[in-house]
């Protein structure tokens, strides 16, 4: 008997099959953290919240299986060895927010605004505070979930932009995901009528993407799981021989995408067709735009 309350040779967790698995870990877990509220904080752990050790998001139906058993196993290991942090385990963090420079702030809130629904969470004219070290600098937070911010923008004057940047080292695109295709192609329809249009549209396999610039000539890319399921599309990019031939997928154009979808055809017949070429672009875009 661990100290954590079960016992591994009657679970047998590792005998189950996958699915099996996240099941008795889910159920294993409640147990032991029903347990650990009834105690006192003898082991080192906070009996208010057990977990905080090793889940650092909470569980979602479509979490990443493998992630969940990876974050259960931790939280038994620092249980059994009576320790307050997994030193051992790899933990999984999720991405929070990314921080870009640009020379014009309000450019940059009103186009996010406009294609993601950020808002503004704070602003300020002196990002750096107190501190003497280096000049104010004008910084504004954003979000458009619980996050209390997705994006973040420090104001850099005199900042121009880099026609050369093909050839230099910078984070070459970001992606915000959307559930349906709907929401995908009601968002470019929307946008459409604002004059705000994708760079390139592609259908890759495991998912269907419009890449989109900022004012700051960065790539955002929008884009729709083609299979509903992170577990699913993740088996495409590993095993699919078209995905290694061709990631790039096919290029579609968008109108010809949504006029389909209003005739009737489903997601995944318009994804089969895509693949067909008919929903090619009467010119083929450049992915150099892309870098």
């Amino acid at each position: 008997m661990t100290a954590s309350g079960y016992n591994s040779s009657v679970t047998r967790v590792a005998d189950l099959p996958r699915s099996g698995k996240i099941i008795q870990w889910k159920r294993i877990l409640a147990r032991d953290e029903r347990s650990l509220r009834s105690t006192s904080n003898d082991n080192g752990l906070s009996a208010a919240n057990p977990l905080a050790v090793a889940r650092p998001w909470p569980c979602k139906d479509n979490a990443n299986h493998l992630w969940i058993l990876n974050c259960y196993e931790a939280v038994f290991a620092v249980r059994r060895n009576g320790e307050t942090m997994n030193k051992v385990t790899i933990i999984h963090p999720r991405l929070q927010h990314l921080g870009m420079t640009t020379a014009d702030t309000d450019a940059m809130l009103h186009w996010y605004q406009t294609v993601l629904g950020m808002s503004l969470v704070h602003r300020t004219s002196s990002a750096t505070g107190d501190q003497k070290s280096g000049p104010n600098l004008m910084a504004a937070w954003v979000s458009n979930d619980e996050a209390n911010h997705r994006l973040a923008f420090v104001q850099l004057p005199g900042l121009i932009a880099d026609p050369d940047r093909a050839h230099h080292q910078r984070l070459q695109h970001f992606a915000f995901e959307y559930r349906t295709l709907d929401d995908l192609l009601g968002t470019y329809a929307r946008l459409k009528e604002q004059n705000i249009r994708p760079v390139l549209c592609t259908d890759s396999g495991a998912q269907t993407a419009f890449y989109y610039e900022d004012p700051d000539r960065n790539s955002v890319e929008l884009n729709v799981d083609n299979y509903g399921d992170s577990l699913t599309s993740t088996e495409h990019l590993r095993t699919s021989p078209e995905f290694a031939k061709n990631p790039m997928g096919k290029y579609v154009d968008p109108d010809k995408v949504i006029a389909a979808r209003e005739a009737g055809a489903s997601p995944w017949e318009l994804h089969e067709r895509a693949w067909t070429g008919e929903f090619a672009p009467e010119k083929p875009y450049d992915p150099r735009i892309l870098l």
